[in-house]
């Protein structure tokens, strides 16, 4: 199977971008994704990735990935990430949504966990990249939700 590629580039720089570019989403009942994941399903994991920023992750990070991580912090800060990355399954238990998740259950997700990095903050270190500051972590989300969101085709 072939990776997927982006529909759209996205320049998301802050959690206002990207809350305004899930409910646009949310807003086209047609959009499609070219990617594995439903519109809905792109919405919810963007959501649960931030929720996990804030409360912690629910899975343990590999030492691999503990060793390299603050290598790749920066690359995922700026340039940020590729689609078609197959999580691992203990991570993909957490941050998966089923395929049946509505947009409504999606977007309850992802408004409850910004809010959350709005009141509470992001902590301060990341399991796999180490020490981050509020910033670091706005800008992984940024790149994270511009890959997932990129993926999907709206109509306007």
């Amino acid at each position: 199977m072939s990776k997927p590629t982006l529909a759209r580039e996205l320049h998301l720089a802050t959690l206002d971008d990207l809350l305004a570019e899930a409910k646009r989403i949310a807003a086209q009942p047609d959009a499609t994704s070219r990617g594995a994941w439903t519109p809905a399903q792109n919405i919810w994991h963007v959501g649960r990735f931030i929720k996990a920023g804030v409360e912690g992750y629910p899975a343990k990070v590999p030492l691999i990935l503990k060793i390299i991580g603050p290598l790749m912090k920066k690359r995922f800060t700026t340039k940020g990430f590729s689609p078609g990355i197959k999580l691992p399954s203990q991570a993909a238990d957490h941050m998966v949504a089923p395929a049946d998740t509505t947009i409504e259950q999606a977007m309850d997700m992802f408004e409850t966990a910004m809010q959350g990095a709005k009141d509470k903050g992001f902590l301060p270190r990341n399991p796999m990249m180490g020490k981050m500051t509020q910033q670091q972590w706005v800008d992984l989300h940024c790149r994270h939700a511009e890959m997932h969101f990129g993926l999907i085709e709206l109509k306007d």
